[in-house]
């Protein structure tokens, strides 16, 4: 129910515990409710045990799962696009504000996951950690051109075990 209704953009737990009364006949037809719709505190003790690092494991693979029923036979790869943004304004005196990394599939309007940066070069670390997408088509910046980042999304390797990437290979052409 909290997570269906943070799909349907109701972010507040207030707003989380509204859409399931709003929407209570439709639940009840895959959750048993013997006392009703959970309230905001409930909510609020759930989402705050959850793991994000779990959560994103079973969202990736449920993701996956709904990719490959959707996807033909011999099909193309999905295209995942990685990127950093700086938050705004969470520039603060003495602090380079937050930045996010985020990785998006823009065929399913959908972000597979998004990491915390305190600035900008933590971008070379966070991006690792966030994909783990072999087998698909992965668009990034110069910031995330990287021998680990390009191992993680499984290019090839090239002299001295290097992997091989498109700027790598245009590189003279610069």
């Amino acid at each position: 129910m909290g997570f269906t209704a943070t799909l349907c953009n109701h972010d507040e737990f207030e707003e989380v515990e509204g859409f399931g009364c709003l929407k209570q006949d439709f639940f009840k037809q895959f959750l048993e409710l013997p006392n009703g719709v959970p309230d905001e505190s409930t909510f609020r003790k759930v989402f705050s045990r959850l793991e994000p690092g779990k959560l994103h494991t079973r969202m990736d693979a449920w993701l996956l799962d709904i990719e490959e029923r959707q996807k033909a036979p011999g099909g193309p790869a999905r295209a995942v696009s990685s990127d950093g943004k700086p938050i705004c304004g969470s520039k603060k005196a003495g602090s380079k504000g937050v930045h996010v990394v985020s990785a998006w599939v823009g065929a399913n309007r959908l972000t597979l996951g998004e990491l915390a940066t305190g600035d900008k070069s933590n971008e070379i670390t966070a991006v690792p950690e966030l994909l783990d997408i072999r087998g698909d088509v992965v668009t990034a910046d110069a910031m995330s051109c990287q021998t680990e980042i390009a191992k993680k999304v499984g290019l090839p390797s090239g002299g001295e075990g290097k992997p091989t990437n498109a700027l790598r290979e245009y590189q003279r052409l610069f």
